[in-house]
């Protein structure tokens, strides 16, 4: 029998991504923990015991077996997190691994005591700061962001501790020992207590801090969801404006360029092909020619049916913002002549693009209802691009600019125009002198 497929949902793919994210830190935090270990053991723990043999040695002249134990079991553990380090580096990825290594580093510094209360006065070594060594490897646990780990921890410290004060009591002198009968709960017991609350601190605060990381990394994930989201119904400049609050709800005066494009007799198409078709054809337009202007540093602004409003020197500041736009409007021409012949092998569509430019200044800001606004640009210069475009068929020409865009392209380049008419745009008084772009760019 053939197992169903299960569908896995965003949420789901979210969530998986998460948890992966937090195994590799988990991961990365007993690289970590072992990389400190390799740097303080031997010397905290070697070098420290090593100079307590040679003194012993020298100045009494005796010799204990028990010190090359001591030493010969260091040396094993050092090798031995040498070599797990690098499995782990690797990839090694074994609980078992991890509870071997927690109950290594909290046996060495059992081992160390040991060798303490071999060397020096036993009231001393129980007196002195040896419990914090304990804790000390004890909270390291937490950097593995496990709870069990942790407790495990804290349980093998306060068992061994309070082990070998067992072992060593009848060492301790008559007044140390009174004096911790004397405290009750507060003796040599409460320190084993402590090392027990130790490792439950450290678990408690290693959970809350993976589920953080989860809350934060959750977060992260929604509001990049939401950014792409709205990215796709507006151009990523203009998504990254509104949410970072740099435009005005009330409006702002810009100079720029508009450039309009739109698609001849896209109508009566559709009439003669199925919905689906044009709909498919019409997505790799769209995409092909909002690649040639984000190339360019435009905006797309919005798509207006089969049409297109884009913007030049909007966001990003040009000295002649009004020459990339013509010399986009050539390769957006160019790459739909690629594309028909694509479609033309595939029996589709061919299409036919006109494209008008104007410059100059207009207003920009979110326009709409409290419930829904929309990012856009108000202005003479919208309307013009806008009629020259529409120009563009009943003249036949591919690209029709104002004068003023003429203007500031004999400025600076030397992209060949000619002069067509002077027409009085529907809407305006005046008439306005329009050009036609040759279509070869220099």
């Amino acid at each position: 029998m053939k197992k169903k497929r299960q569908s896995i949902n965003s949420d789901q793919i979210s969530n998986l991504y998460i948890q992966n994210n937090i195994t590799e830190q988990n991961h990365l935090a007993e690289i970590f923990v072992i990389r400190i270990y390799l740097i303080l053991i031997p010397i905290l723990l070697s070098a420290l015991p090593l100079a307590y043999f040679l003194f012993y040695w020298l100045a009494k002249g005796s010799f204990q077996p028990f010190y090359l134990v001591l030493i010969g079991y260091l040396i094993v553990v050092i090798i031995y997190h040498q070599i797990i380090y690098r499995k782990l580096k690797k990839g090694l990825k074994s609980i078992v691994v991890k509870f071997i290594n927690v109950g290594i580093e909290i046996s060495t510094v059992s081992i160390v005591f040991l060798v303490l209360i071999q060397t020096f006065n036993v009231d001393t070594i129980f007196t002195g700061p040896i419990i914090m060594v304990y804790l000390i490897m004890i909270m390291m646990t937490g950097f593995r962001y496990s709870l069990r780990l942790s407790l495990f921890a804290g349980i093998m410290g306060g068992f061994q501790h309070l082990v070998i004060y067992l072992l060593f009591y009848q060492k301790l002198s008559p007044d140390l020992i009174n004096r911790l009968i004397d405290l009750g709960f507060s003796g040599m017991w409460q320190k084993t207590f402590y090392l027990l609350i130790g490792g439950v601190i450290s678990g408690l605060l290693a959970v809350n801090t993976k589920k953080l990381i989860t809350k934060i990394a959750n977060k992260s994930l929604e509001a990049q969801k939401v950014k792409i989201a709205f990215g796709q119904y507006v151009s990523k400049e203009i998504r990254d404006s509104i949410l970072n609050g740099k435009i005005e709800l009330g409006g702002e005066e810009k100079n720029g360029v508009i450039l309009f494009s739109d698609i001849r007799n896209f109508t009566s198409m559709l009439e003669q092909y199925q919905p689906k078709e044009v709909i498919n054809q019409l997505n790799e337009y769209f995409t092909a020619m909002v690649e040639v202007i984000a190339s360019n540093h435009g905006v797309v602004n919005k798509f207006i049916g089969d049409a297109i409003m884009s913007v030049f020197g909007l966001f990003n500041e040009h000295e002649n913002a009004e020459y990339i736009a013509v010399k986009t409007a050539i390769q957006m021409q160019k790459r739909l002549e690629e594309l028909n012949k694509e479609w033309t092998k595939n029996n589709l569509l061919v299409l036919k693009m006109g494209i008008g430019i104007s410059s100059g200044t207009f207003l920009t800001g979110n326009v709409g209802s409290e419930d829904r606004k929309e990012f856009t640009c108000i202005g003479d210069v919208v309307n013009t691009a806008s009629r020259l475009e529409c120009l563009t068929k009943k003249l036949k020409k591919s690209i029709i600019i104002s004068e003023e865009v003429n203007i500031r392209l004999k400025e600076t380049h030397d992209i060949k125009t000619v002069y067509l008419d002077s027409i009085a745009l529907k809407g305006k008084s005046h008439k306005e002198k329009i050009y036609h772009v040759q279509q070869k760019e220099n």
